[in-house]
């Protein structure tokens, strides 16, 4: 333990070199039974750092524990649909009219939206290919299904 600014903080020595300093601390808090874990300063200055980080959330993607990351702006998280019970996942979004979000498949989805500038029914994302990229807020509130696959939910930070 190290004290720092009045605070204790717990220092976990690991060794592990095939894994990165975040995957790290994500493993640790998932030894720990953690419901939500969101991650802050993990993206900029180096682009390396950046996609691993954004990597870590299709990685470490667990259905019943929540792993973002957030930037100055915008919250980034995966979202999957369950092959195994068929179900839909679906997402509810706020935000502000005209608020920026996007979709990008990781690596290919079947998504639907309502209460988005550019609504789609069933929409194929494809990494590379079809994206949903600088979509917006029509209302305050937002939906995204997701039907198959694995996608990146880019939305504003609330």
């Amino acid at each position: 333990h190290l004290t720092f600014q009045n605070k204790e903080i717990l220092i976990v020595p690991t060794k592990d070199q095939n894994l990165t300093d975040l995957e790290k601390a994500i493993t640790l808090c998932d030894q720990l039974s953690t419901n939500d874990i969101l991650l802050i300063h993990v993206v900029g200055g180096r682009m390396d750092h950046t996609l691993g980080s954004i990597r870590v959330l299709r990685k470490f993607y667990q259905p019943k524990r929540i792993l973002r990351i957030q930037t100055e702006s915008q919250t980034l998280e995966m979202i999957k649909a369950d092959p195994a019970d068929k179900t839909d996942k679906r997402v509810q979004l706020k935000g502000k009219k005209r608020d920026y979000c996007g979709l990008m498949a990781f690596p290919d989805a079947s998504i639907s939206t309502r209460g988005l500038t550019y609504d789609v029914t069933h929409f194929h994302l494809e990494f590379g290919l079809s994206e949903s990229i600088c979509n917006s807020f029509q209302q305050t509130d937002a939906t995204v299904t997701i039907h198959s696959g694995e996608a990146l939910l880019i939305y504003p930070n609330s």
